[in-house]
């Protein structure tokens, strides 16, 4: 049987929920910091609300913003009222809509584990930028704990152990939740929610640093650097589209 469709556009109504976490903020902070002296224009590829965008108004005023969920575009728009933002609702696993050697740099955060082919969305990246441009990418690593993330987020001084596998369970779950955020667990549970009936929906794509730069290189890129972020949960990628 097929499996249904994600409806992206209902998750955009959790999705701001990932700004409290600190982790999730020193993230989006060093992905701006990798873009701070690339070329020019910047494509942000599956922008979602708008919270990768929104940093880069700071760093530039030529920005294309795409994401395929329309819901995801509207509160991106609203997040970057005043700003000369251009916004494309686009599908990631389609041909992108540009010509080729378009962008002096390409961020795509958090969106490459849900397309259905990511060689084909690299390889796609690679021909709309332009020579000596740049890539920066962010993606859940194999095996990823949301636990830990949420430890990071909490400072907390107990062992790894205390907040791993996190999703055994509803009360494990809730409970670990409500330790780290408080007052804001419920918010964030119901992300999670969301996040499983995504992951009943869809066949995602984890890497470990080392896949993941062979992906790209055979994609053409090369200049590879790996470090990782979100409390060391995701692997974040920059990379380089050498002159011929």
């Amino acid at each position: 049987m097929p499996r249904s469709p994600i409806d992206w556009d209902a998750y955009a109504r959790y999705y701001d929920t990932l700004t409290t976490l600190i982790p999730y903020q020193e993230m989006l902070d060093t992905v701006c910091h990798h873009l701070h002296e690339c070329q020019t224009p910047i494509l942000d590829a599956g922008c979602g609300t708008g919270n990768v965008t929104h940093l880069l108004t700071q760093v530039t005023d030529e920005i294309t913003a795409i994401d395929q969920a329309q819901e995801m575009l509207s509160r991106a728009r609203a997040k970057c009222a005043g700003e000369t933002v251009s916004f494309k609702q686009v599908d990631l696993d389609e041909v992108l809509p540009f010509q080729g050697d378009t962008f002096g740099a390409i961020v795509c955060v958090n969106v490459l584990y849900a397309v259905k082919n990511p060689a084909e969305t690299l390889a796609e990246f690679y021909r709309i930028l332009r020579p000596e441009g740049t890539l920066v990418l962010v993606t859940p690593k194999a095996g990823y704990e949301n636990g830990l993330i949420l430890k990071a987020h909490a400072d907390s001084p107990k062992p790894d152990e205390h907040w791993l596998n996190m999703h055994c369970s509803p009360q494990w779950e809730r409970a670990r939740a409500k330790e780290a955020l408080g007052e804001k667990s419920e918010a964030f549970l119901e992300l999670i929610r969301f996040n499983r009936r995504i992951a009943e929906s869809a066949t995602f794509h984890f890497f470990t640093p080392r896949t993941l730069i062979r992906c790209v290189k055979e994609a053409g890129f090369q200049s590879v650097y790996t470090e990782a972020v979100y409390a060391d949960q995701n692997i974040l990628l920059s990379a380089r589209k050498e002159s011929s």
